[in-house]
């Protein structure tokens, strides 16, 4: 993908981001070099940071608290297919990668008692929580992919989300440098009715799972189910919407 941006003429930079301006013509942007940056349209693909979206002081709203233990290890015996497997603790993710290596993860409750141990055999840990911004998209810049929501591990959604949006975007920020300020809303209802689905498996997904009902991750996981559709009618960025 970074070949074809390359050859439909983007310009790939290394440097990250140190700070933006809202100008009469755009934006100015400061890399960390001193490089600087002038833009009619930001896209904010910074994923779960959001980093244009805090710059412009929009909140980012949680659904839950979890977290994801990941790490690479040698496999030269493991199935070449994807293993998920439920746990009194959690659950287990483990995927064949080339050169006979695998990738593993494991989501457990974001607290304190359990990350004090994630130190301990090589761990890293990311966050792997159901997020979203009170507002997605402005007249000059629009979040795509993670920026804009996160979605649960478990839905295997991240990818298809990411790629569906950064096409959305694209077409909106089309439009915006044509004048339509109408696809400010259209983008950000499209994302919307995007996530409906997710929300739709998200709960049904751990509550099929039944034997850990004495575990705290679980119970956790099950109680879900008071997350209701339409979910985004009662968040802050439904209330967005019906002001446009």
């Amino acid at each position: 993908m970074r070949q074809k941006a390359l050859e439909a003429g983007a310009c790939i930079l290394t440097s990250g981001p140190e700070g933006l301006q809202e100008t009469p013509q755009g934006w100015t942007l400061k890399l960390q070099e001193g490089t600087e940056i002038h833009a009619r349209c930001v896209l904010d693909a910074t994923g779960r940071q959001a980093w244009v979206a805090r710059q412009l002081g929009i909140k980012r709203h949680s659904l839950d608290a979890q977290v994801a233990l990941y790490r690479e290890v040698d496999s030269t015996d493991g199935p070449p297919w994807i293993q998920v497997t439920a746990v009194e603790e959690g659950w287990w993710y483990i995927s064949q990668l080339p050169h006979a290596r695998s990738e593993m993860f494991f989501t457990l409750p974001e607290s304190p008692a359990y990350l004090e141990k994630i130190h301990q055999g090589g761990w890293k840990v990311a966050p792997a929580s159901v997020t979203f911004l009170s507002q997605v998209a402005g007249e000059r810049w629009l979040a795509v992919g993670d920026a804009a929501f996160t979605f649960d591990p478990i839905a295997s959604q991240g990818i298809s989300q990411a790629l569906a949006s950064g096409y959305y975007a694209a077409c909106a920020a089309r439009d915006l440098l044509q004048g339509r300020k109408e696809a400010i809303l259209a983008y950000t209802l499209t994302l919307l009715k995007a996530t409906e689905g997710f929300f739709r498996e998200w709960a049904g997904i751990y509550q099929a799972e039944q034997r850990f009902g004495g575990s705290i991750y679980w119970q956790q996981r099950h109680n879900l189910r008071s997350v209701q559709l339409p979910w985004w009618q009662q968040a802050e960025l439904f209330t967005w919407v019906q002001a446009r």
